[in-house]
Protein backbone atom coordinates (compact mmCIF):
# COMPACT_ATOMS: atom_id res chain seq x y z
CA UNK A 1 0.00 0.00 0.00
CA UNK A 2 1.38 3.41 -0.96
CA UNK A 3 2.32 5.77 1.87
CA UNK A 4 0.44 8.66 0.26
CA UNK A 5 -2.54 9.15 -2.03
CA UNK A 6 -1.64 10.65 -5.37
CA UNK A 7 -3.08 14.02 -6.28
CA UNK A 8 -5.00 12.31 -9.09
CA UNK A 9 -6.73 10.00 -6.59
CA UNK A 10 -7.46 12.91 -4.26
CA UNK A 11 -8.93 14.95 -7.11
CA UNK A 12 -11.45 12.16 -7.81
CA UNK A 13 -12.13 11.65 -4.11
CA UNK A 14 -12.68 15.37 -3.42
CA UNK A 15 -15.31 15.53 -6.16
CA UNK A 16 -17.15 12.49 -4.80
CA UNK A 17 -16.81 13.80 -1.26
CA UNK A 18 -18.54 17.03 -2.28
CA UNK A 19 -21.27 15.32 -4.31
CA UNK A 20 -22.14 12.93 -1.47
CA UNK A 21 -22.05 15.64 1.19
CA UNK A 22 -24.30 17.87 -0.92
CA UNK A 23 -26.81 15.06 -1.33
CA UNK A 24 -26.90 14.56 2.45
CA UNK A 25 -27.20 18.32 2.87
CA UNK A 26 -30.16 18.41 0.50
CA UNK A 27 -31.99 15.81 2.57
CA UNK A 28 -31.09 17.16 6.02
CA UNK A 29 -31.07 20.91 5.36
CA UNK A 30 -27.29 21.04 5.76
CA UNK A 31 -24.73 23.76 4.97
CA UNK A 32 -25.47 23.91 1.22
CA UNK A 33 -29.24 24.01 1.74
CA UNK A 34 -29.86 26.28 4.74
CA UNK A 35 -32.66 28.09 2.90
CA UNK A 36 -34.26 24.91 1.55
CA UNK A 37 -36.54 22.36 3.17
CA UNK A 38 -36.60 18.85 1.77
CA UNK A 39 -40.14 17.99 0.72
CA UNK A 40 -40.79 14.28 1.39
CA UNK A 41 -43.06 13.84 -1.61
CA UNK A 42 -43.11 10.55 -3.50
CA UNK A 43 -41.27 12.14 -6.42
CA UNK A 44 -38.56 13.71 -4.26
CA UNK A 45 -37.98 10.50 -2.31
CA UNK A 46 -37.69 8.55 -5.56
CA UNK A 47 -35.21 11.10 -6.92
CA UNK A 48 -33.16 10.93 -3.71
CA UNK A 49 -32.92 7.13 -3.93
CA UNK A 50 -31.94 7.38 -7.60
CA UNK A 51 -29.16 9.84 -6.73
CA UNK A 52 -27.87 7.48 -4.04
CA UNK A 53 -27.82 4.64 -6.57
CA UNK A 54 -25.87 6.75 -9.07
CA UNK A 55 -23.31 7.75 -6.44
CA UNK A 56 -22.95 4.15 -5.28
CA UNK A 57 -21.98 3.17 -8.81
CA UNK A 58 -19.25 5.82 -8.82
CA UNK A 59 -18.05 4.77 -5.37
CA UNK A 60 -17.90 1.10 -6.37
CA UNK A 61 -15.67 2.07 -9.28
CA UNK A 62 -13.02 3.47 -6.92
CA UNK A 63 -9.86 1.37 -6.70
CA UNK A 64 -8.91 2.68 -3.24
CA UNK A 65 -10.31 0.45 -0.47
CA UNK A 66 -10.35 3.18 2.19
CA UNK A 67 -12.42 5.67 0.25
CA UNK A 68 -14.72 3.05 -1.25
CA UNK A 69 -15.60 1.70 2.21
CA UNK A 70 -15.99 5.16 3.74
CA UNK A 71 -18.26 6.57 1.03
CA UNK A 72 -20.34 3.38 1.06
CA UNK A 73 -20.93 3.78 4.80
CA UNK A 74 -22.20 7.33 4.25
CA UNK A 75 -24.63 6.37 1.48
CA UNK A 76 -25.93 3.33 3.36
CA UNK A 77 -26.57 5.42 6.45
CA UNK A 78 -28.40 8.01 4.37
CA UNK A 79 -30.62 5.22 2.99
CA UNK A 80 -31.37 4.20 6.57
CA UNK A 81 -32.39 7.75 7.51
CA UNK A 82 -34.72 7.97 4.52
CA UNK A 83 -36.32 4.63 5.40
CA UNK A 84 -36.83 5.65 9.02
CA UNK A 85 -38.15 9.11 8.26
CA UNK A 86 -40.58 7.79 5.67
CA UNK A 87 -42.10 5.36 8.17
CA UNK A 88 -41.69 7.68 11.17
CA UNK A 89 -41.84 11.23 9.77
CA UNK A 90 -41.59 13.04 13.10
CA UNK A 91 -38.05 14.17 12.22
CA UNK A 92 -39.36 16.53 9.56
CA UNK A 93 -41.29 18.23 12.38
CA UNK A 94 -38.47 18.29 14.94
CA UNK A 95 -35.96 19.44 12.32
CA UNK A 96 -38.08 22.53 11.66
CA UNK A 97 -38.66 23.19 15.37
CA UNK A 98 -34.98 22.76 16.21
CA UNK A 99 -33.99 24.97 13.27
CA UNK A 100 -36.33 27.73 14.38
CA UNK A 101 -35.06 27.39 17.97
CA UNK A 102 -31.52 27.88 16.70
CA UNK A 103 -32.29 30.79 14.39
CA UNK A 104 -34.12 32.86 16.99
CA UNK A 105 -31.67 31.97 19.78
CA UNK A 106 -29.11 34.42 21.11
CA UNK A 107 -26.22 31.97 20.62
CA UNK A 108 -26.57 31.92 16.82
CA UNK A 109 -23.48 33.65 15.33
CA UNK A 110 -25.26 35.04 12.23
CA UNK A 111 -26.65 38.57 12.22
CA UNK A 112 -30.31 39.07 13.03
CA UNK A 113 -31.00 40.14 9.45
CA UNK A 114 -29.30 37.03 8.02
CA UNK A 115 -31.32 34.81 10.32
CA UNK A 116 -34.52 36.64 9.43
CA UNK A 117 -33.86 35.95 5.75
CA UNK A 118 -33.35 32.22 6.40
CA UNK A 119 -36.49 32.08 8.54
CA UNK A 120 -38.46 33.86 5.84
CA UNK A 121 -37.34 31.32 3.22
CA UNK A 122 -38.23 28.39 5.47
CA UNK A 123 -41.61 29.82 6.41
CA UNK A 124 -42.46 30.13 2.71
CA UNK A 125 -41.81 26.40 2.18
CA UNK A 126 -43.24 25.12 5.44
CA UNK A 127 -46.92 24.75 4.39
CA UNK A 128 -45.92 22.46 1.49
CA UNK A 129 -43.59 20.44 3.70
CA UNK A 130 -46.31 19.91 6.30
CA UNK A 131 -48.73 18.86 3.57
CA UNK A 132 -46.19 16.26 2.38
CA UNK A 133 -45.77 15.00 5.96
CA UNK A 134 -49.54 14.72 6.29
CA UNK A 135 -49.57 12.52 3.19
CA UNK A 136 -46.83 10.30 4.66
CA UNK A 137 -48.88 9.94 7.84
CA UNK A 138 -51.73 8.33 5.90
CA UNK A 139 -49.37 5.41 5.21
CA UNK A 140 -47.76 5.28 8.66
CA UNK A 141 -48.37 2.86 11.51
CA UNK A 142 -49.85 4.00 14.82
CA UNK A 143 -46.27 4.49 16.03
CA UNK A 144 -45.47 7.05 13.34
CA UNK A 145 -48.67 9.00 13.97
CA UNK A 146 -48.30 8.90 17.75
CA UNK A 147 -44.72 10.21 17.55
CA UNK A 148 -45.86 13.17 15.48
CA UNK A 149 -48.70 13.82 17.94
CA UNK A 150 -46.16 13.92 20.78
CA UNK A 151 -43.64 16.17 19.04
CA UNK A 152 -45.89 18.50 17.05
CA UNK A 153 -47.06 20.93 19.80
CA UNK A 154 -43.80 22.95 20.09
CA UNK A 155 -43.95 23.66 16.35
CA UNK A 156 -46.90 26.02 16.77
CA UNK A 157 -44.97 28.25 19.15
CA UNK A 158 -41.84 28.07 17.03
CA UNK A 159 -43.72 29.17 13.91
CA UNK A 160 -45.09 32.16 15.80
CA UNK A 161 -41.63 33.01 17.16
CA UNK A 162 -40.18 32.73 13.66
CA UNK A 163 -42.78 35.10 12.23
CA UNK A 164 -42.20 37.60 15.05
CA UNK A 165 -38.43 37.45 14.48
CA UNK A 166 -38.80 38.16 10.75
CA UNK A 167 -41.17 41.02 11.47
CA UNK A 168 -38.67 42.49 13.92
CA UNK A 169 -35.47 42.15 11.90
CA UNK A 170 -36.25 41.75 8.18
CA UNK A 171 -35.52 44.64 5.87
CA UNK A 172 -38.69 45.90 4.25
CA UNK A 173 -42.35 45.60 5.19
CA UNK A 174 -43.13 43.23 2.31
CA UNK A 175 -40.90 40.48 3.76
CA UNK A 176 -42.58 40.86 7.13
CA UNK A 177 -46.02 40.67 5.54
CA UNK A 178 -45.05 37.56 3.57
CA UNK A 179 -43.77 35.93 6.76
CA UNK A 180 -47.11 36.56 8.45
CA UNK A 181 -49.00 35.06 5.51
CA UNK A 182 -46.76 31.99 5.26
CA UNK A 183 -46.83 31.57 9.03
CA UNK A 184 -50.62 31.55 9.05
CA UNK A 185 -50.67 28.93 6.28
CA UNK A 186 -48.11 26.83 8.16
CA UNK A 187 -50.13 27.01 11.38
CA UNK A 188 -53.20 25.88 9.47
CA UNK A 189 -51.27 22.97 7.91
CA UNK A 190 -49.91 21.97 11.32
CA UNK A 191 -53.45 22.13 12.67
CA UNK A 192 -54.60 19.66 10.01
CA UNK A 193 -51.87 17.26 11.08
CA UNK A 194 -52.84 17.65 14.72
CA UNK A 195 -56.43 16.72 13.90
CA UNK A 196 -55.32 13.50 12.18
CA UNK A 197 -52.94 12.12 14.83
CA UNK A 198 -53.34 10.90 18.39
CA UNK A 199 -50.81 10.24 21.11
CA UNK A 200 -50.93 6.65 22.35
CA UNK A 201 -49.34 4.92 25.32
CA UNK A 202 -46.02 3.31 24.44
CA UNK A 203 -47.36 -0.04 25.60
CA UNK A 204 -50.08 0.21 22.92
CA UNK A 205 -47.53 0.57 20.12
CA UNK A 206 -45.27 -1.75 18.14
CA UNK A 207 -41.78 -0.88 16.93
CA UNK A 208 -41.26 0.11 13.31
CA UNK A 209 -41.00 -2.72 10.77
CA UNK A 210 -37.38 -2.16 9.73
CA UNK A 211 -35.09 -5.22 9.91
CA UNK A 212 -32.68 -4.94 12.85
CA UNK A 213 -29.75 -6.07 10.70
CA UNK A 214 -30.39 -3.16 8.31
CA UNK A 215 -30.60 -0.69 11.22
CA UNK A 216 -27.40 -1.91 12.87
CA UNK A 217 -25.17 -2.66 9.89
CA UNK A 218 -26.33 -0.02 7.40
CA UNK A 219 -27.72 2.70 9.65
CA UNK A 220 -25.32 2.55 12.58
CA UNK A 221 -22.52 0.87 10.57
CA UNK A 222 -21.81 -1.62 13.37
CA UNK A 223 -21.38 -5.41 13.02
CA UNK A 224 -24.52 -7.19 14.27
CA UNK A 225 -22.71 -10.46 15.00
CA UNK A 226 -20.32 -8.53 17.23
CA UNK A 227 -23.21 -7.03 19.23
CA UNK A 228 -25.04 -10.34 19.57
CA UNK A 229 -21.89 -12.07 20.85
CA UNK A 230 -21.75 -10.14 24.14
CA UNK A 231 -24.96 -8.14 24.69
CA UNK A 232 -26.25 -10.30 27.57
CA UNK A 233 -23.05 -11.15 29.42
CA UNK A 234 -21.83 -7.54 29.40
CA UNK A 235 -25.00 -6.40 31.20
CA UNK A 236 -24.18 -8.78 34.05
CA UNK A 237 -20.51 -7.75 34.06
CA UNK A 238 -21.38 -4.05 34.26
CA UNK A 239 -23.96 -4.73 36.98
CA UNK A 240 -21.27 -6.38 39.10
CA UNK A 241 -18.91 -3.47 38.44
CA UNK A 242 -21.53 -1.05 39.76
CA UNK A 243 -21.98 -2.85 43.08
CA UNK A 244 -18.22 -3.35 43.47
CA UNK A 245 -17.66 0.38 42.98
CA UNK A 246 -20.31 1.15 45.61
CA UNK A 247 -18.54 -1.12 48.11
CA UNK A 248 -15.23 0.62 47.39
CA UNK A 249 -16.76 4.01 48.14
CA UNK A 250 -18.69 2.98 51.27
CA UNK A 251 -19.05 -0.71 52.18
CA UNK A 252 -21.66 0.06 54.83
CA UNK A 253 -24.22 1.72 52.57
CA UNK A 254 -26.71 0.38 50.05
CA UNK A 255 -25.50 1.09 46.51
CA UNK A 256 -28.68 2.86 45.42
CA UNK A 257 -28.89 4.87 48.63
CA UNK A 258 -25.32 5.98 48.01
CA UNK A 259 -26.09 6.86 44.39
CA UNK A 260 -29.27 8.78 45.20
CA UNK A 261 -28.35 10.42 48.50
CA UNK A 262 -24.56 10.40 48.68
CA UNK A 263 -24.19 13.63 46.72
CA UNK A 264 -26.19 16.89 46.89
CA UNK A 265 -28.92 17.91 44.47
CA UNK A 266 -29.89 21.37 43.27
CA UNK A 267 -32.50 23.80 44.51
CA UNK A 268 -32.71 25.80 41.29
CA UNK A 269 -31.82 25.63 37.61
CA UNK A 270 -29.56 28.67 38.10
CA UNK A 271 -27.46 26.97 40.79
CA UNK A 272 -27.13 23.89 38.58
CA UNK A 273 -25.89 25.89 35.60
CA UNK A 274 -23.40 27.79 37.77
CA UNK A 275 -22.01 24.57 39.25
CA UNK A 276 -21.63 23.13 35.74
CA UNK A 277 -19.45 26.08 34.74
CA UNK A 278 -17.22 25.58 37.78
CA UNK A 279 -16.86 21.84 37.20
CA UNK A 280 -15.78 22.23 33.58
CA UNK A 281 -12.55 24.00 34.54
CA UNK A 282 -11.50 21.18 36.86
CA UNK A 283 -12.48 18.48 34.35
CA UNK A 284 -10.51 20.20 31.59
CA UNK A 285 -7.33 20.17 33.70
CA UNK A 286 -7.68 16.45 34.39
CA UNK A 287 -8.62 15.61 30.79
CA UNK A 288 -5.23 16.87 29.61
CA UNK A 289 -3.82 13.62 30.99
CA UNK A 290 -5.48 11.85 28.06
CA UNK A 291 -5.70 14.36 25.25
CA UNK A 292 -4.04 17.49 23.89
CA UNK A 293 -6.08 20.67 23.58
CA UNK A 294 -5.18 24.06 22.13
CA UNK A 295 -4.26 26.48 24.90
CA UNK A 296 -6.86 28.95 23.69
CA UNK A 297 -10.28 27.72 22.58
CA UNK A 298 -13.84 28.88 22.98
CA UNK A 299 -15.21 27.60 26.30
CA UNK A 300 -18.23 25.32 26.27
CA UNK A 301 -21.44 27.13 27.18
CA UNK A 302 -24.38 25.97 29.27
CA UNK A 303 -28.09 26.35 28.56
CA UNK A 304 -31.55 24.81 28.50
CA UNK A 305 -32.85 22.07 26.20
CA UNK A 306 -35.56 23.59 23.95
CA UNK A 307 -39.12 22.33 24.57
CA UNK A 308 -38.95 20.45 21.24
CA UNK A 309 -36.61 17.86 22.73
CA UNK A 310 -37.52 17.68 26.42
CA UNK A 311 -39.82 14.68 26.04
CA UNK A 312 -36.98 12.48 24.73
CA UNK A 313 -33.99 14.11 26.50
CA UNK A 314 -34.68 13.80 30.24
CA UNK A 315 -31.33 15.25 31.37
CA UNK A 316 -28.56 16.50 29.03
CA UNK A 317 -28.19 17.40 25.36
CA UNK A 318 -25.31 18.90 23.38
CA UNK A 319 -26.52 21.80 21.23
CA UNK A 320 -23.96 23.66 19.16
CA UNK A 321 -21.30 25.00 21.49
CA UNK A 322 -23.25 24.41 24.70
CA UNK A 323 -24.23 21.54 26.96
CA UNK A 324 -27.89 21.97 27.86
CA UNK A 325 -30.06 20.56 30.64
CA UNK A 326 -33.76 19.72 30.89
CA UNK A 327 -35.17 22.24 33.41
CA UNK A 328 -38.40 20.23 33.75
CA UNK A 329 -36.50 17.40 35.45
CA UNK A 330 -34.43 19.28 38.04
CA UNK A 331 -34.92 16.56 40.67
CA UNK A 332 -32.91 14.13 38.51
CA UNK A 333 -29.69 16.17 38.81
CA UNK A 334 -27.12 15.59 41.55
CA UNK A 335 -23.58 16.88 41.77
CA UNK A 336 -21.97 13.48 41.19
CA UNK A 337 -24.22 12.77 38.22
CA UNK A 338 -23.50 16.18 36.68
CA UNK A 339 -19.72 15.86 37.07
CA UNK A 340 -19.74 12.42 35.47
CA UNK A 341 -21.98 13.55 32.61
CA UNK A 342 -19.81 16.58 31.87
CA UNK A 343 -16.91 14.18 31.23
CA UNK A 344 -19.12 12.65 28.53
CA UNK A 345 -20.43 15.91 27.12
CA UNK A 346 -17.45 18.28 27.46
CA UNK A 347 -14.01 17.24 28.80
CA UNK A 348 -12.82 14.92 27.36
CA UNK A 349 -16.09 14.11 25.57
CA UNK A 350 -18.15 15.58 22.74
CA UNK A 351 -17.04 19.19 23.05
CA UNK A 352 -13.38 18.18 23.07
CA UNK A 353 -13.95 16.17 19.89
CA UNK A 354 -15.51 19.22 18.27
CA UNK A 355 -12.50 21.35 19.23
CA UNK A 356 -9.97 18.74 18.07
CA UNK A 357 -11.67 18.04 14.74
CA UNK A 358 -12.14 21.75 14.12
CA UNK A 359 -8.37 22.20 14.00
CA UNK A 360 -8.20 20.09 10.84
CA UNK A 361 -9.38 20.67 7.26
CA UNK A 362 -11.29 17.39 7.02
CA UNK A 363 -13.35 15.94 4.15
CA UNK A 364 -16.96 17.11 3.95
CA UNK A 365 -18.15 13.55 4.58
CA UNK A 366 -16.23 13.50 7.90
CA UNK A 367 -18.49 16.30 9.16
CA UNK A 368 -22.00 14.92 8.61
CA UNK A 369 -24.65 14.23 11.24
CA UNK A 370 -25.70 10.81 9.96
CA UNK A 371 -26.26 7.82 12.20
CA UNK A 372 -23.22 6.04 10.75
CA UNK A 373 -21.02 8.05 13.13
CA UNK A 374 -23.05 7.55 16.31
CA UNK A 375 -20.94 4.60 17.53
CA UNK A 376 -17.78 6.66 16.99
CA UNK A 377 -19.00 9.87 18.60
CA UNK A 378 -20.93 8.33 21.50
CA UNK A 379 -18.25 5.67 21.92
CA UNK A 380 -15.42 8.14 22.54
CA UNK A 381 -17.65 10.16 24.88
CA UNK A 382 -18.73 7.09 26.86
CA UNK A 383 -15.10 5.94 27.04
CA UNK A 384 -14.21 9.37 28.43
CA UNK A 385 -16.40 8.71 31.47
CA UNK A 386 -14.27 5.66 32.30
CA UNK A 387 -10.95 7.43 31.68
CA UNK A 388 -11.90 10.10 34.22
CA UNK A 389 -12.94 7.73 37.04
CA UNK A 390 -9.73 8.20 39.09
CA UNK A 391 -9.97 11.99 38.79
CA UNK A 392 -13.57 12.90 39.65
CA UNK A 393 -13.80 15.27 42.60
CA UNK A 394 -17.08 13.82 43.89
CA UNK A 395 -16.68 10.09 44.68
CA UNK A 396 -20.29 9.49 43.64
CA UNK A 397 -19.28 10.51 40.11
CA UNK A 398 -17.24 7.29 40.04
CA UNK A 399 -20.35 5.35 41.00
CA UNK A 400 -22.32 7.24 38.35
CA UNK A 401 -19.75 6.15 35.73
CA UNK A 402 -20.15 2.53 36.79
CA UNK A 403 -23.94 2.93 36.68
CA UNK A 404 -23.73 4.54 33.24
CA UNK A 405 -21.72 1.58 31.98
CA UNK A 406 -24.40 -0.80 33.24
CA UNK A 407 -27.15 1.44 31.86
CA UNK A 408 -25.55 1.75 28.41
CA UNK A 409 -24.90 -2.00 28.22
CA UNK A 410 -28.56 -2.50 29.09
CA UNK A 411 -29.59 -0.12 26.31
CA UNK A 412 -27.95 -2.49 23.85
CA UNK A 413 -29.93 -5.37 25.33
CA UNK A 414 -33.14 -3.31 25.12
CA UNK A 415 -32.54 -2.67 21.41
CA UNK A 416 -31.92 -6.36 20.76
CA UNK A 417 -34.98 -7.33 22.81
CA UNK A 418 -37.28 -4.87 21.01
CA UNK A 419 -36.15 -5.34 17.42
CA UNK A 420 -34.42 -8.73 17.25
CA UNK A 421 -36.08 -10.81 19.98
CA UNK A 422 -39.46 -9.05 19.43
CA UNK A 423 -40.16 -8.54 23.14
CA UNK A 424 -43.26 -6.47 24.08
CA UNK A 425 -42.71 -2.75 24.63
CA UNK A 426 -44.13 -2.86 28.16
CA UNK A 427 -41.63 -5.57 29.11
CA UNK A 428 -38.76 -3.30 28.11
CA UNK A 429 -40.22 -0.42 30.15
CA UNK A 430 -40.67 -2.70 33.17
CA UNK A 431 -37.12 -4.01 32.82
CA UNK A 432 -35.69 -0.49 33.03
CA UNK A 433 -37.58 0.08 36.28
CA UNK A 434 -37.02 -3.37 37.80
CA UNK A 435 -33.43 -4.06 36.73
CA UNK A 436 -31.89 -0.59 36.62
CA UNK A 437 -34.00 1.12 39.29
CA UNK A 438 -35.15 3.78 36.78
CA UNK A 439 -38.09 6.01 37.57
CA UNK A 440 -41.15 5.48 35.39
CA UNK A 441 -40.44 8.88 33.78
CA UNK A 442 -36.90 7.84 32.77
CA UNK A 443 -37.97 4.33 31.71
CA UNK A 444 -40.69 5.75 29.46
CA UNK A 445 -38.33 8.37 28.00
CA UNK A 446 -35.62 5.81 27.30
CA UNK A 447 -38.02 3.35 25.68
CA UNK A 448 -39.53 6.15 23.60
CA UNK A 449 -36.01 6.98 22.37
CA UNK A 450 -35.46 3.33 21.40
CA UNK A 451 -38.66 3.42 19.35
CA UNK A 452 -37.82 6.68 17.61
CA UNK A 453 -34.62 5.44 15.99
CA UNK A 454 -34.01 1.70 15.80
CA UNK A 455 -30.51 0.62 16.90
CA UNK A 456 -29.40 4.06 18.07
CA UNK A 457 -29.33 2.76 21.64
CA UNK A 458 -26.44 0.43 20.81
CA UNK A 459 -24.12 3.31 19.94
CA UNK A 460 -22.77 4.35 23.35
CA UNK A 461 -21.66 1.01 24.74
CA UNK A 462 -20.88 -0.70 21.42
CA UNK A 463 -18.76 2.25 20.32
CA UNK A 464 -16.91 2.42 23.65
CA UNK A 465 -16.25 -1.32 23.67
CA UNK A 466 -15.08 -1.42 20.05
CA UNK A 467 -12.81 1.62 20.44
CA UNK A 468 -11.30 0.28 23.66
CA UNK A 469 -10.50 -2.96 21.80
CA UNK A 470 -8.82 -0.92 19.06
CA UNK A 471 -6.68 0.79 21.71
CA UNK A 472 -5.60 -2.50 23.25
CA UNK A 473 -4.62 -3.82 19.82
CA UNK A 474 -2.77 -0.64 18.83
CA UNK A 475 0.87 0.22 19.46
CA UNK A 476 -0.02 3.73 20.63
CA UNK A 477 0.13 5.20 24.11
CA UNK A 478 -3.11 6.47 25.64
CA UNK A 479 -2.74 10.13 24.66
CA UNK A 480 -1.66 9.40 21.08
CA UNK A 481 -4.58 7.02 20.60
CA UNK A 482 -7.16 9.33 22.19
CA UNK A 483 -5.94 12.30 20.16
CA UNK A 484 -6.40 10.35 16.93
CA UNK A 485 -9.86 9.02 17.80
CA UNK A 486 -11.01 12.59 18.55
CA UNK A 487 -9.58 14.54 15.63
CA UNK A 488 -11.15 12.99 12.53
CA UNK A 489 -14.71 14.29 12.80
CA UNK A 490 -17.77 12.04 12.64
CA UNK A 491 -17.15 8.74 10.89
CA UNK A 492 -18.24 5.12 11.02
CA UNK A 493 -16.45 2.74 13.38
CA UNK A 494 -14.82 0.88 10.50
CA UNK A 495 -13.68 4.16 8.94
CA UNK A 496 -12.10 5.11 12.28
CA UNK A 497 -10.40 1.71 12.46
CA UNK A 498 -9.08 2.16 8.93
CA UNK A 499 -7.83 5.69 9.72
CA UNK A 500 -5.87 4.42 12.72
CA UNK A 501 -4.09 1.91 10.48
CA UNK A 502 -3.17 4.44 7.77
CA UNK A 503 0.39 5.65 7.28
CA UNK A 504 1.36 8.93 8.99
CA UNK A 505 1.49 10.51 5.53
CA UNK A 506 -2.10 9.56 4.71
CA UNK A 507 -3.32 10.74 8.12
CA UNK A 508 -1.65 14.07 7.39
CA UNK A 509 -3.45 14.19 4.03
CA UNK A 510 -6.78 13.69 5.81
CA UNK A 511 -6.02 16.48 8.29
CA UNK A 512 -5.21 18.82 5.41
CA UNK A 513 -7.71 17.43 2.91
CA UNK A 514 -8.77 20.78 1.40
CA UNK A 515 -12.35 19.71 0.58
CA UNK A 516 -14.21 21.29 -2.30
CA UNK A 517 -17.11 23.57 -1.52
Amino acid sequence: MADKWTEQILETVRKLDLDIAKLVSRYTGGPWHKDELFMPTEGNLKAMKSSISDLKAKVNALADDFWRAHFTSVLESLEFSIECNTKMPYEFITRISAGFDSLVGEANPATAQERANVLSARLAQLPDLLAAVNTLLTRCSDLGRSQVADLLPPLFGNISKGVAFVQAYAQGSSLAAQAKKHGDHALAAAGKIQESVKSLLLSELEVVDIPFEFSVEKGMQAPLDYVLSWYEEDVEYRRQQFFEMAREIDPDKDAYDLLNHGTPGYSSVESLLEDMKNMMGQLKREALRFIDLPQEHEPCGVGLIPPTWRMVCPTFMQIGGAVCINPDNLAAFTRGMVEETLAHEVYPGHYTSKIKSGLNDLPNTFKLGLFMSRCHQEGIAHRSEYLMIPYYKDPIARLEAAKRGWYCAYRVKAEVDLYYNKKPVQEVIDNYMNHLNCTEYSAQAQTRAHMMRPADGISYYTGMRYIEELYRKSNMDMKEFTNQTFEFGNVALKTLEHILSLSPEKKAQLRAFRPLS
